[in-house]
């Protein structure tokens, strides 16, 4: 889960590394300013990991869909609306400008009732640089 938050070049240290625990340790703490603040981010990120292998699973573990994806990154949302085929997660104040709104459409899969697809934007672009930006520097709390 780490490929979200992690450049290409480090998770490529991360998987190759001959001591993978030692680099975990040290990605992690390069994020926290502390040994503490690091650990607080790293039960963060694997509480959210978690959450999303139990919200979202299908035939992919849920935190590999757009919707683990994103919880992972942002938390939960403020709101979540729902119709037929869409899923919306609502982040701030709905109908702000600030407000963060992602759509899932549902996939129609027989074998899988719970696999939904964003629709992704280049509105988004900056939205998700600096959620992992807040991850990188340690300005992450937990929901």
């Amino acid at each position: 889960p780490l490929r979200f938050i992690a450049s290409r070049s480090e998770f490529q240290k991360l998987t190759n590394a001959e001591h993978p625990k030692h680099a975990l340790d040290a990605f992690w703490l390069a994020c926290g300013d502390s040994p503490e603040a690091a650990r607080d981010l790293l039960t963060t990120f694997y509480e959210r990991v978690e959450e999303a292998n139990l919200s979202f699973s299908g035939i992919v573990e849920g935190w590999r869909t757009d919707r683990g994806m994103a919880h992972i990154i942002f938390g939960v949302s403020q709101r979540i609306r729902r119709d037929s085929r869409n899923e919306y997660w609502i982040y701030g104040e709905e109908g702000t400008a600030n407000a963060l709104t992602f759509q899932f459409r549902k996939r129609s899969y027989s074998f899988d009732s719970n696999a939904y697809e964003l629709q992704r934007s280049i509105q988004f672009r900056s939205v998700w640089d600096r959620g992992v930006s807040n991850w990188r520097n340690g300005r992450v709390r937990g929901d």
